[in-house]
């Protein structure tokens, strides 16, 4: 998510275009969806991929929408490898192998 205003990530609109245009110009298969971060599901790795990006703005880490985000971070270890970024941190999430 790339919010708008004082919680957002991006100063102005321009900086969304340039975002949306530099996202968009990669082969990788970029999708936008809303997702309950206390219960995430992520749809499997497309071979030739080693994993996920996830964006979290800084509003949706406040407690009304993330409860713990090791917890997300946990969760998402079991699914697979997950980029986590949010405007405060920058996580690598591997898969754990049992």
């Amino acid at each position: 998510t790339f919010h708008f205003g004082d919680t957002g990530w991006l100063a102005d609109d321009s900086s969304y275009a340039l975002l949306r245009k530099v996202v968009g110009c990669t082969s990788a298969e970029i999708c936008c969806q809303q997702m309950d971060l206390n219960d995430v599901e992520l749809d499997p790795v497309q071979p030739g991929y080693e994993g996920h990006v996830l964006f979290i703005s800084n509003a949706d880490e406040n407690p009304k929408f993330l409860q713990h985000r090791k917890t997300l971070e946990h969760a998402l270890s079991k699914q697979c490898t997950v980029l986590v970024i949010s405007s405060s941190l920058l996580t690598l999430v591997s898969t754990e192998h049992e």
